[in-house]
């Protein structure tokens, strides 16, 4: 069994006029207090797992655990989630031990399991709550008032998540174990996960979360790992990749928004939409059909300043207008591939060894603020990423548009589109190691004092290849904005590693 349990309680004062030459807390001054916080939540768990061997052929297991929460109401509190699985060694078995020679093993294995969540709400959810403001209402008489408004309305029927895994693989050592690897295949499903509702604007209170979700996932994950000789040279080489796709069948949003939108039905969690461009304003005839169709009869704030070089987006619906009704998918912030490789060698003492990481299919959409539209405000330092890469009637097919401190410009030439979104995909070396051990023949010069002794150098992200414009990390999350990604670090260490 495993019992979590927090407890919190903070309570700050505020005070003006404070003598800093005291060392303790003063203020001559208005003292009041400046927020009041305490919260308590706990989770109790009871979890058991049985196996059973049979002569290394037939492998089972089974997993049982009773989990309350704190977060949901007494009727809903408990809930019960169990998995097991299979294993079958093919290599055990009579009729493949003329195999021996060249499989060392192969195994099928097979499992389901059910797991609990309940990240979906908060610690008081299930308990009307009401915020109560000192003094910051209405002026009567020379005061403000205090008032006391509803928070978020109150559910009891909520309960966990259910989610269901369901997964198929095969283990192999082969080669007199110079080849191994895995390959699986996953599913995933959950067709009661805990949703934010939309409701009429006339609410007037935020709409509890309700477990009418219905979201699906698959994928499939493979390793391949090779180690040999050479001679004297030893060296290793292998690889993983994985692919994972998934469908908010239901319990999201059907309208979506331009940019992210975190639930959309239909469509991955964490998707992009956004309008098709197709293309810059390159000439007086062209600005002037552009406006003459879409300037009266747009809802997306086309203004009436466009320039040449300026974005123009397609009638997607052939309507003849510019609307949200536009919009297209553009994919998702959540990568389809990941994938890693790693090789190295050692050779009399010296060994070499690298990472290297990435993925693709995953496209970014960052907020159009000051640090991502190049020179937006004017007071602003901002990426040299654009320089040189600015439209103009002698660079038809650059890049950026011209530069503008004018928020209506570059409101409408950053919308999200098919040109503003950017391709997330990535190669890095994540880990590179160069090393040296001393032979033993120096250790006996030494009289024994170190019986190892090995120098190494080793750097962490010294090089990628990306197609983000402007310099930002391509492992960094799409939350991650303004300064904060610049810069990423690239890091070298130098060390000895000795055994006295």
């Amino acid at each position: 069994m495993q019992y979590d349990y927090l407890s919190y309680e903070l309570t700050g004062t505020q005070a003006s006029d404070i003598q800093s030459s005291l060392d303790v807390l003063n203020g001559s001054g208005t003292i009041k207090i400046s927020g009041a916080t305490r919260y308590e939540e706990a989770m109790l768990s009871y979890y058991s797992r049985i196996n059973y061997n049979w002569k290394e052929r037939y492998l089972l297991e089974g997993t049982m655990r009773y989990d309350g929460s704190s977060k949901f109401q007494p009727q809903n509190r408990w809930d019960f989630f169990y998995g097991t699985s299979a294993a079958w060694r093919l290599t055990e078995e009579p009729f493949m031990k003329w195999t021996k020679e060249h499989i060392g093993d192969l195994k099928l294995r097979f499992s389901y399991g059910q797991v609990g969540n309940q990240s979906g709400i908060d610690r008081y959810d299930g308990i009307q709550l009401y915020d109560f403001s000192s003094k910051g209402g209405a002026l009567l008489d020379g005061e403000k008032l205090s008032y006391i408004t509803a928070g978020k309305l109150v559910s009891l029927d909520r309960k966990w998540e259910r989610i269901h895994n369901y997964n198929v693989g095969i283990d192999f050592t082969v080669l007199s174990g110079r080849l191994t690897g895995n390959f699986d295949l996953f599913w995933k499903k959950n067709n009661n996960m805990l949703v934010a509702r939309s409701y009429s604007g006339v609410l007037g209170a935020t709409a509890p979360s309700l477990n009418e979700g219905k979201f699906a996932s698959n994928g499939y994950e493979g390793t391949v790992n090779w180690r040999d000789h050479i001679g004297s040279v030893t060296y290793h080489v292998g690889g993983t990749i994985t692919y994972m796709d998934n469908t908010l069948k239901s319990g999201g949003t059907d309208v979506i928004t331009a940019g992210y939108n975190a639930a959309v039905n239909g469509y991955p969690l964490n998707s992009i939409f956004g309008y098709r461009y197709v293309g810059k304003i390159q000439n007086e005839e062209q600005l002037r059909k552009y406006n003459n169709r879409y300037l009266a009869s747009n809802t997306i704030e086309m203004p009436s300043s466009l320039r040449l070089g300026d974005n123009m987006y397609e009638d997607v619906n052939g309507d003849g207008k510019l609307t949200q009704a536009d919009m297209v998918y553009l994919g998702s912030d959540d990568p389809k591939y990941s994938f890693s490789f790693n090789l190295g060698f050692e050779w009399k003492g010296l060994d070499v060894s690298a990472i290297f990481q990435g993925v693709t299919k995953r496209t970014i959409c960052r907020p159009a603020d000051s640090y991502k539209v190049p020179f937006k405000s004017i007071y602003r330092n901002t990426s040299n990423a654009s320089v040189g890469k600015v439209w103009s009637p002698e660079t038809p097919d650059n890049y950026y548009p011209t530069y503008s401190n004018k928020t209506e410009i570059n409101n409408y030439n950053y919308l999200p589109s098919s040109w503003y979104v950017e391709d997330g995909a990535y190669l890095r070396m994540k880990d590179i190691t160069v090393g040296y051990t001393l032979p033993a023949s120096v250790y006996k010069q030494m009289k024994n004092f170190v019986s190892n002794l090995r120098v190494y150098v080793q750097g962490a992200d010294l090089w990628e290849i990306s197609r983000i414009n402007d310099g930002w990390d391509p492992e960094a999350s799409r939350t991650v904005s303004g300064r904060e990604r610049y810069p990423f670090n690239r890091t070298i260490t130098v060390g000895v590693n000795a055994t006295f």
